[in-house]
């Protein structure tokens, strides 16, 4: 993936199925009859197969029997009207893959929305962990901001989606920058063997220096991609950014914010339901 994203083109992965398609994975010849399916093919699976179809930036193909497609898996790969929502760069392992000294027990993944000098949001992918592995700031690529003092951590799974009016941390953890711009956070140990290729999608965002916070669409594995939101800046006093919706029907897009409030940074959740004209796109200035 690297190789091919470097020479400007977009990695593919193989087709995949978005669940167990029992019975039929034995019974058409896909599995072995009396074995069954490889972990591969479980549901167990299935999401972390999703995921990397879509942040490959390649074509998504899922290849289920007919009826048997998880379609809410799908849906958080794309717009309505079937557009991927790609990140900015096709993910890979994160470069202490190589390292002698701190190689994961396992497998980490990375990529990003934005562009390489003004990062939006980190995705960091990370399954089949033996044991717990520390993320550090020296593992993001990009690296981070200039200046960046709070940084909003999410991990998809394990934190109830933001409610507009909550403080921030209901939903997200915030994690401070010190002067010498270090930061740790703890993957996980996947369960047993049986969750080893369980995905954990934890995702890091910069907060602007005025003490806002775009997360975008919770909704979807890339929350800001720039076929989302072609637009985003943050302001002297808040944020601006452009919301695209589908081409043929009008789109309703939940987008979450954080903002300041009683002078903390992005510590107020602000959720805005909006609908998006068909073939149109939505600007949004805030406060």
């Amino acid at each position: 993936s690297l190789l091919i994203w470097s020479l400007g083109g977009a990695p593919s992965k193989d087709t995949f199925w978005t669940t167990d398609n029992a019975p039929l994975g034995p019974e058409s010849g896909g599995c072995d009859r009396k074995k069954g399916c490889p972990a591969d093919h479980s549901n167990a699976s299935c999401e972390l197969h999703t995921i990397l179809a879509v942040m490959s930036t390649g074509p998504v193909g899922f290849s289920d029997a007919i009826g048997k497609t998880n379609a809410s898996l799908i849906q958080r790969t794309c717009r309505a009207d079937g557009t991927l929502l790609k990140p900015a760069k096709a993910i890979t392992a994160v470069d202490a893959t190589l390292s002698s000294l701190r190689k994961p027990p396992g497998d980490v993944y990375m990529t990003y929305d934005g562009s390489r000098n003004s990062p939006l949001v980190y995705y960091v992918l990370s399954f089949n962990l033996r044991t717990s592995w520390t993320f550090t700031e020296k593992d993001f690529w990009p690296a981070l901001p200039n200046g960046t003092k709070l940084l909003i951590y999410r991990e998809r799974w394990n934190l109830p989606h933001c409610k507009d009016g909550d403080p921030a941390t209901e939903c997200v953890n915030i994690i401070p920058i010190s002067s010498s711009r270090s930061m740790t956070v703890k993957l996980p140990a996947r369960d047993s063997a049986n969750t080893s290729l369980m995905p954990r999608l934890s995702l890091f965002w910069p907060v602007c220096k005025n003490g806002w916070a775009l997360l975008g669409d919770l909704n979807k594995y890339s929350s800001l991609s720039a076929r989302r939101f072609p637009q985003i800046a943050c302001t002297s006093l808040g944020l601006s950014f452009t919301v695209i919706g589908s081409k043929k029907a009008s789109e309703e897009v939940t987008v979450t914010v954080l903002q300041p409030h009683d002078s903390q940074a992005a510590s107020r959740a602000k959720v805005l339901t909006l609908i998006i004209p068909a073939e149109g796109m939505l600007k949004v200035n805030l406060p």
